[in-house]
């Protein structure tokens, strides 16, 4: 493979891939996610020991995205299923959370709702780092305040 990216890749080249959460002491854990080979060329890892698997893009729009949340569509673009009747851009830079409708049992994620998902050149995973908090929003004289009601 050379350095221009995952375009040269080969089959067997994509069977020995995974995403990677490393701690920065030397421990890496793999987790789940979609590894984005070209432009329109997934590759669904989840966190076993398992090969990554080629994606097929089904043609969907957002009203399908009820209980696919994680599921890559083609809605004129590929776009990931956020929540129910919402998408995101699959463009490199973009972070979205995952809404609380049902995951897609042909997304990789597991325990999604309510996490940050990233999106980059090569990959598309869950935020390690970051865990969606809900907060009750009040209005008082003025001044918002946050009362933190669920984790």
């Amino acid at each position: 493979m050379d350095s221009s990216g995952l375009g040269s890749a080969t089959t067997d080249d994509m069977a020995k891939m995974g995403i990677y959460n490393c701690d920065g002491k030397g421990h890496c854990e793999k987790i789940p996610g979609y590894i984005i080979k070209a432009a329109s060329t997934y590759y669904k890892v989840d966190a076993s020991s398992a090969a990554p698997a080629l994606v097929t893009v089904p043609e969907k729009t957002a009203t399908d995205c009820k209980d696919n949340v994680g599921l890559i569509i083609n809605e004129s673009t590929n776009k990931i299923c956020l929540d129910d009747g919402v998408v995101g851009a699959i463009t490199t830079g973009n972070s979205f959370i995952f809404g609380t409708s049902g995951i897609s049992a042909d997304a990789p994620f597991t325990n999604a709702a309510n996490r940050m998902v990233t999106i980059t050149d090569t990959y598309i995973a869950i935020d390690t780092e970051f865990a969606g908090k809900f907060f009750n929003l009040f209005f008082f004289f003025g001044r918002f305040f946050k009362k933190k009601i669920k984790e």
